[in-house]
């Protein structure tokens, strides 16, 4: 979906990311801290320190306590980033070169893109975790497709131009 770039946003124009990223801009989003929660509004989801929002946090540890009783691991890669976490994440994907069809072009980071800009991640939100699935045809990755709606956890990474199965967002 275009996001409006602040300085066309004026003019009712929008600029693609892949655009912007092709041509070597780097878009900031919102303004730092606009989305995120404050450090009394998120909960510990592991024990390697990962957090999301507290209600968030207890649908997920409500899931992973159920895939338990069957058997099912669920860990998590990452949780919860701050703007300044999740702009530092795209500028790296922007500045990669790119490829298409296999091919490096030597262009900056067009079409590549698999992080949004600061300011326009659920991670920042802490509604969304990256879950360490393996395939889309593990056993964890199996469970969480029939069992993750049921928390009010969706899968909206296989939405993304890039897919990331391991992607799941709290939409309670």
């Amino acid at each position: 979906m275009p996001r409006p770039l602040p300085v066309l946003a004026y003019l009712g124009l929008t600029v693609s990311g892949s655009v912007l990223a092709w041509l070597g801009l780097r878009y900031l989003g919102v303004a730092p801290g606009a989305a995120e929660p404050s450090a009394n509004e998120l909960a510990p989801i592991d024990a390697a320190g990962h957090v999301m929002r507290a209600d968030a946090a207890a649908a997920f540890t409500a899931m992973r306590e159920a895939a338990q009783t069957v058997g099912i691991d669920i860990t998590v890669a990452s949780a919860f980033r701050s703007y300044a976490q999740q702009a530092r994440l795209y500028a790296g994907f922007i500045s990669r070169p790119c490829e298409i069809l296999g091919v490096r072009t030597g262009l900056p980071g067009c079409f590549n893109l698999a992080s949004p800009p600061g300011g326009q991640s659920g991670h920042e939100k802490g509604t969304s975790v990256d879950i360490n699935v393996g395939s889309e045809s593990s056993a964890v990755f199996v469970w969480l497709t029939a069992n993750a709606p049921r928390f009010d956890f969706r899968n909206t990474g296989l939405t993304f131009k890039q897919r990331e199965p391991w992607h799941w967002d709290w939409v309670g």
